[in-house]
């Protein structure tokens, strides 16, 4: 599959056009003179057929984009093991490199499920907030109550500290 993403559609298409308006112009119908291929008229032709038409194997487009393609061709075909991405020049290098940080960030722990542990404990979270919160609650009273208890220790060291030296040294001025 080839593929380029960016954080929305319009974007994704925006960095991608020209890069695949050449590609597919220059190599596909001018170097390798494929059967059939005709060049684009222009880079918003070339988005179109190549990612939004009817049958298109391609994505230009975001991460959610790319998910709903690659679980089309995993329903169409009984399902496979791999995805392999096909590696072009379409945008450039930083867009680039961005669209396979998607794929790596967003695609790839989606399509292999690796998200379903982390939705099922956020849906917990939600459907028992109130525990959440009591325990929330009582944990603040207890740290208030730690707190006023150190404060508390704290004084009676300086107390002790304070008498100590006291001891060590006589009386001070004015004292017994």
């Amino acid at each position: 599959m080839a593929w380029h993403l960016a954080e929305t559609r319009e974007e994704a298409r925006a960095q991608a056009k020209e890069g695949l308006f050449r590609w597919h112009n220059e190599y596909n119908v001018g170097t390798l003179m494929r059967p059939g291929a005709a060049p684009f008229a222009t880079p918003e032709e070339g988005v179109m057929q190549t990612s939004a038409a009817d049958g298109a194997a391609s994505v230009i487009g975001t991460p959610d984009d790319l998910v709903a393609a690659i679980r089309r061709l995993m329903e169409l075909s009984g399902g496979f093991g791999t995805v392999i991405g096909f590696a072009h020049d379409w945008a450039n290098r930083e867009n680039t490199a961005r669209s396979w940080d998607l794929v790596a960030r967003h695609v790839i722990p989606e399509i292999n499920g690796h998200l379903e542990g982390y939705r099922a404990s956020r849906q917990y979270v939600i459907e028992h907030r109130e525990s959440f919160e009591r325990a929330g609650a009582a944990g603040d009273a207890e740290d208030h109550g730690q707190r006023a208890r150190r404060r508390g220790a704290a004084g009676d060291a300086r107390r002790r500290h304070r008498h100590a030296r006291r001891s060590r040294s006589g009386p001070a001025e004015g004292e017994g």
